[in-house]
């Protein structure tokens, strides 16, 4: 009967497709561990998926199918790697705005609001609580930390503007520069649960959940 064909052929597709398949989450380490085992390539980020189109057997297989030519494979690169490097600089650009103009100076207010609180105690001849203090270190390390990514992020741009090709621009961002601003990212985070409301600049995550 042509139910049982159907199935005889699903079947015969399941097993030839079965190197391929993965039936876990796809983004977890899972998966890395298991694409490995299988032999297959793992892309770190968007530059190196790229890369791909340059090895010798795929643009064999683009030409071969006639879907795309060596020169076609050259532009679609190009065009995607202009797009990466755009989005990259567009993200980096913004962050370091809204670190330099609304993050930084809210921290350096608000420590020295702490500082200031902690001076008045001595003079009154109160005990400083350790838990301001601890607050204010806490407060100062992350802040520091902070500084020192803005300061690697800025070298790293340095050297990005020397690079000649879209492909060595794409991998320095995407292997040098994008760490360094989830390393920011993970600093502000930080500051942003240990700031006050009324003296963080900007939406907090649980405040944009409930937003109307």
């Amino acid at each position: 009967p042509q139910s049982a064909s159907i199935l005889d052929l699903v079947q015969e597709y399941i097993f030839e497709s079965n190197s391929i398949r993965f039936e876990g989450d796809g983004y977890s380490d899972a998966w890395r561990r298991e694409a490995i085992k299988r032999g297959f390539t793992l892309p770190k980020h968007g530059p190196d998926a790229m890369d791909a189109w340059w090895k010798k057997e795929n643009m064999e297989l683009f030409e071969r199918h006639e879907i795309l030519t060596a020169n076609e494979l050259q532009a679609r690169f190009e065009v995607c790697g202009d797009r990466y490097l755009s989005q990259m600089d567009i993200e980096t650009s913004i962050l370091k705005e809204m670190v330099f103009t609304q993050i930084l100076p809210t921290v350096h207010a608000y420590q020295s609001s702490l500082l200031e609180n902690l001076q008045k105690r001595k003079v009154l001849g109160l005990d400083a609580k350790g838990f301001e203090k601890s607050l204010i270190q806490e407060i100062d390390t992350l802040n520091e930390s902070l500084k020192k990514s803005l300061t690697k992020l800025q070298k790293e741009e340095d050297v990005l503007d020397s690079l000649k090709t879209s492909q060595e621009k794409t991998h320095h961002y995407a292997d040098r520069i994008r760490p360094l601003l989830l390393e920011i990212r993970e600093s502000v985070d930080h500051l942003e649960g240990l700031l006050p409301d009324d003296h963080w600049p900007l939406p907090k995550y649980r405040e944009m959940l409930f937003v109307r």
